[in-house]
């Protein structure tokens, strides 16, 4: 029997049975390092990949997430809160949007020497990390707020950057990449409560600033070793895609299951056959089918609506200000359950959503129930906020910990829809797919993340006694709404590009 090896650069697996002499790693002088490489590389890409999903998300962290730290840092006013989180979120995830549609096109062009473009850019990531500090820190009391705001949307265009290249060479270990994304908000949340029960007192302490230079402090620390670790890992992985005769096979169309790092050749016919039907059998549908609708829904609904309500009206417009931290600390804790919980289903069953939802997989289509819970959660939202007589306003706008229920479970529900969803647009058809998925689902976030920001700006020009929709229809008063959101949409997507925040953001209040 002739065994042979299939090493894949996308998984980064490999096999620890291959003999020592033709190994695909480099010939370390150490003997130690070569036989840790040897036995352990797979799961060092794995760590590597699960630090990278960690470290992704950190300028979001800081710069919504930390949104009411910044905001009396730099001395604004609380009023002005929800537009504050609207306009910086708005552009930072249009810097990143950038970044992934021109990793996509140089992916799709070219992809070559991804491994080592990967390590330059979590080298970068981590000095951002550091100017970001340095830039939070100085200016004195009123500090560089246009300096901040613009060095937040430059490490999103390189954490977009970033994710492109996790997707491209992580291949199955990209699970632990998923898995690590929310724990960053946990870890927010830790430390935002923990430092502000010890440093609370901001007659004592400049308790705002120092909350964010101490997680500034703490994301530099893991981005360093992130930076390190992948480094280790991918060096390597560049000496074995050298090395590797098969090469060209690992690196084919992801239309290949390659569940199994060996195959095992049998030297009589029958036996032959029965391979060649495995391999069959072992490649997944490479076309659109209708198995993939339901998830492209879940990604492109889920993801696509969160931000028009999520935080600036729930919890922004629901609750007093006191209590948008503490909404804020124990929704990222909750809601970071669902993506493990479904990493580890993936990764222990045979039954995950990243498996064809076909037979007895096929109950995964059942959970687009959770986009549609999140649109009628988003419209009672909606409905508090402009028909405040009524029980439902009162029930959400007078109770906090309903309205802490109602945006928990808004943002849980996202968090699903886009958790089963976008493995199950890939399983249930190929690559293509799954990156128009990614696309359309980016711009339907961004188009409705605008029109959140334009909403709530129109909204606030307003009292009761002055509403701009009484005498109105149910529909003129909608298209009142979306005509003047649309319009401020545009304005404040034309006023991303300052040289003054600070001024932009009053004058949209004013």
């Amino acid at each position: 029997m002739t065994e042979l090896s299939v090493s894949s650069s996308e998984s980064g697996d490999s096999s620890s049975n291959t003999n020592a002499t033709q190994s695909l790693y480099a010939n370390h002088d150490v003997p130690w390092l070569h036989n840790f490489m040897h036995n352990h590389h797979s799961n060092l890409v794995k760590t590597a990949l699960f630090f990278c999903g960690l470290t992704l998300l950190f300028p979001l962290r800081i710069g919504l997430n930390g949104a009411s730290f910044c905001l009396k840092r730099f001395k604004l006013d609380e009023e002005i809160f929800s537009v504050y989180v609207n306009r910086f979120h708005n552009a930072m995830e249009m810097g990143c949007m950038i970044a992934v549609t021109l990793g996509n096109i140089y992916v799709l062009s070219c992809g070559k020497f991804m491994e080592e473009i990967s390590i330059v850019i979590n080298w970068i990531t981590f000095v951002f990390e550091i100017v970001l500090l340095f830039v939070f820190i100085s200016g004195g009391q009123l500090g560089r707020l246009t300096l901040f705001y613009w060095s937040l949307v430059a490490s999103t265009f390189i954490y977009g950057l970033n994710q492109v290249c996790a997707f491209r060479i992580g291949g199955k270990g990209i699970v632990y990449f998923m898995a690590a994304m929310p724990i960053s908000g946990i870890l927010t949340s830790i430390m935002q409560f923990s430092f502000t029960r010890l440093f609370g007192d901001r007659n004592v302490y400049d308790t705002d600033l120092l909350v964010i230079a101490f997680q500034l402090g703490v994301f530099i620390f893991i981005s360093l070793i992130t930076a390190s670790v992948w480094t280790l890992a991918y060096l390597e992985q560049i000496v074995k895609n050298k090395n590797s005769n098969d090469k060209d096979v690992s690196n084919s169309n992801n239309c290949k299951n390659s569940d199994s790092g060996k195959i095992r050749v049998e030297q009589n016919s029958s036996d032959m056959k029965k391979i060649e039907n495995g391999r069959k059998n072992d490649k997944k549908n490479c076309s659109f089918t209708a198995n993939a609708i339901s998830g492209m829904l879940m990604c492109i609904i889920g993801l696509g609506i969160i931000y028009a309500i999520y935080p600036a009206i729930a919890p922004g417009q629901l609750v007093t200000f006191q209590y948008v931290q503490k909404i804020e600390m124990v929704n990222m804790i909750i809601s970071a359950l669902p993506s493990l919980i479904i990493a580890i289903i993936s990764e222990t069953t045979k039954n995950g959503p990243d498996k064809p939802w076909t037979e007895s997989n096929s109950f995964w289509h059942g959970f687009i129930v959770f986009v549609i819970i999140e649109v009628i959660v988003g419209i009672m939202f909606i409905i508090s906020l402009h028909y405040k007589d009524t029980a439902l306003s009162r029930a959400i706008l007078r109770n906090p910990l309903m309205a802490s229920f109602l945006t928990i479970t808004y943002f849980v529900c996202h968090i699903i829809a886009i958790g089963v969803g976008f493995p199950g647009v890939e399983a249930n058809s190929n690559g293509t797919v799954a990156t128009v998925n990614l696309f359309l689902s980016l711009l339907v976030m961004n188009t409705f993340e605008l029109l959140g920001e334009g909403y709530i700006v129109e909204y606030k020009k307003y009292s009761v006694r002055n509403w701009p929709t009484d005498g109105m229809t149910v529909s003129e008063a909608l298209q009142f709404w979306i005509r003047k959101a649309s319009f401020n949409a545009w304005l404040s997507l034309k006023s991303s590009v300052t040289t003054d925040v600070r001024k932009k953001l009053l004058e949209s209040v004013t």
